[in-house]
């Protein structure tokens, strides 16, 4: 039986315009380092969760050249309590990279985003984009909480 594709070794997680883009760029330019080219597989906050497990490995065995280390980056699942239990399940040594950016400078750069893209409307202002956004942007410490529960912080 030929050996299944591996998993990852790391995943980038954190909070929307964090810089997790850039950080998986820069990653991508390693040699050793293997991350696919399309970002945010979002397998273990559900959204690609019923393509099954070996979906996930496809993706990520497409594109694998020899590298030491393979990883994804996905923001949304440091934002999901049940992706952590999930990623902890199935991958109980990942290691995570966990990019977070200033609050306020996170839901201003959040609200250019769709403003420019015509997600909101032209007349929203940043203060009640902020009002409404505040609950979802920023408050990293539940989050980072549940996420010390599962993964030890050398992790």
């Amino acid at each position: 039986m030929p050996a299944q594709p591996p998993l990852v070794d790391f995943l980038i997680i954190g909070a929307p315009k964090a810089a997790t883009t850039w950080l998986a760029d820069s990653l991508r330019e390693h040699p050793g380092v293997f991350i696919p080219a399309a970002k945010e597989l979002r397998y273990f906050c559900g959204t690609h969760l019923h393509r099954g497990l070996d979906w996930y490995r496809a993706q990520l065995a497409e594109g694998v050249r020899g590298q030491q280390r393979i990883g994804e980056a996905s923001p949304s699942y440091f934002g999901s309590a049940e992706a952590i239990e999930r990623i902890h399940a199935l991958l109980p040594g990942c290691r995570l990279i966990v990019s977070l950016r200033h609050p306020v400078d996170q839901a201003y750069s959040f609200y250019w985003h769709q403003l420019s893209r015509g997600q909101l409307p032209a007349s929203t202002r940043f203060v009640d984009f902020f009002r409404e956004q505040r609950p979802r942007a920023g408050y990293y410490g539940r989050r980072m909480e549940h996420v010390l529960a599962c993964f030890p912080q050398a992790q």
